[in-house]
Formats: structure tokens, C-alpha cells, sequence
């Protein structure tokens, strides 16, 4: 009889501990003498201690992450495919405002997403808005053919 009585101890103390440590506190249970009160006291700086210990890890796994995934720098694909695009008009240039408004579009797109990775030449094209498709086709690529 005295073991359940001693194991019926350890389940109250177990379940006082979680309570306590996750911040319920139901107040079912509660320490009366002062060494009880001693022994919940230590309880909690050591769930507070643990908790942040585990808490600063996972910030640190967070911010290697952030250093690890930053923003990679894709401009130099970029003007390579438009320096390409030149090969369809004798060298002639993209006009400057065109060229700037689609450096635009992708800085933006590679803020927004950094997962996306453009490793064709097509797909610059095809990542573009309709609007400066519509601009590279007609006044650009087959601008003698429009006029």
C-alpha cells in the first residue's frame, strides 16, 4: 500500500512540474511547506533556464539559416541575356528606359522570391510581365518589322 502511495506522490509531483514549467498552473496542487516551496522555486528558474537555453538555439538556427539563404545576387545573368538580346539587331542596344524598367521587374522578383532560380534564357522572357514582352518584341527585337 505504501508504494502507491509513494507512486501516487511521484505522478502528483510529475504533473505539478508540467504544469508549473508550461506556465498553466492550475492550482489544484500547490506547495505548502517551505520546503516544497523551495523545491517549485527551483523548478521554475530550471524551466526558465532550459527554456531559454533552447529558445537561443533555435534563434541561432534561425539566423544561420537567414545568413546562409540570403539574397543572391542574379544581375550578372541577367545582363548577359540582354547583352544576347543584341544578337537580333545588329548590336543595336536596348533602349535605356526598357532595360531599367526590366532590371526592375526581376529585383523585385528575386526580393519577393529567392527560391526562384532563372536558368535558361527563356525563362527571362517568359518571367516578364506582358507589358515589357510586348515593349522587347515591338520596339526592340522587331521594331523594323513594326515600322
Amino acid at each position: 500500500m505504501e508504494s502507491m502511495t509513494d507512486m501516487h506522490k511521484l505522478i502528483v509531483s510529475c504533473y505539478f512540474a508540467l504544469t508549473t514549467l508550461s506556465t498553466v498552473g492550475y492550482g489544484d496542487y500547490y506547495p505548502v511547506s517551505n520546503i516544497e516551496r523551495i523545491i517549485a522555486v527551483v523548478i521554475m528558474l530550471g524551466g526558465v533556464a532550459f527554456f531559454s537555453y533552447i529558445m537561443g538555439n533555435f534563434i541561432e538556427i534561425i539566423s544561420n539559416y537567414e545568413k546562409k539563404m540570403g539574397v543572391v545576387d542574379k544581375s550578372g545573368d541577367l545582363h548577359n541575356w540582354l547583352i544576347l538580346l543584341t544578337r537580333f539587331t545588329n548590336n543595336q542596344p536596348l533602349p535605356k528606359s526598357l532595360t531599367a524598367q526590366i532590371e526592375a521587374n526581376f529585383s523585385y522578383y528575386w526580393a519577393q522570391d529567392r527560391l526562384a532560380c532563372l536558368s535558361t534564357d527563356e525563362q527571362y522572357l517568359e518571367a516578364l510581365p506582358r507589358k515589357l514582352k510586348n515593349q522587347i518584341m515591338t520596339v526592340y527585337l522587331f521594331s523594323d518589322v513594326f515600322k
